[in-house]
This record gives C-alpha cells, structure tokens and sequence, in this order.
C-alpha cells in the first residue's frame, strides 16, 4: 500500500483524498480549481496506479491502511 501511495503525485493523492471523501468530480475540480476532464484524468490513473476498479474499493483499501478507533 505505500509503495502504491508513493507512486501518486501531490495532485493525484489530493483527488484521491476528495474520491475518498464521496466528492463528485464536480466538486473536485471546484475545490482544487482545475477543470472537470482534469479530475476525471487523475481519478483515473489514482484507480490504475492502486490497482482498483473503483472508488468503494479504494476507500477499503486506504481504510485497512488506517489505525483503529478508540472508544
């Protein structure tokens, strides 16, 4: 899993970052400023560089990655 992060660009983690959140592309691109084909760009490559086929399986995939809660 980190070596699959570290293939990200800085671009690529803050989509995949907003992805993980359930923001639509629509919103990506409003809230990092860049245009809309651009977001769909990165989703795309943040899915192939993770070896996903989707977001619910990159969101599992960074969630294993996270420490668990405390009570």
């Amino acid at each position: 899993m980190a070596v699959r992060l570290a293939d990200l660009t800085a671009r690529e983690r803050e989509v995949m970052d907003l992805m993980a959140l359930g923001h639509p592309n629509k919103v990506i691109a409003q809230q990092l400023d860049i245009s809309f084909r651009t977001v769909e760009v990165h989703r795309t490559r943040v899915l192939a560089k993770m070896r996903v086929k989707n977001v619910a399986e990159l969101v599992r995939l960074v969630a294993a990655q996270l420490p668990p809660l405390r009570a």
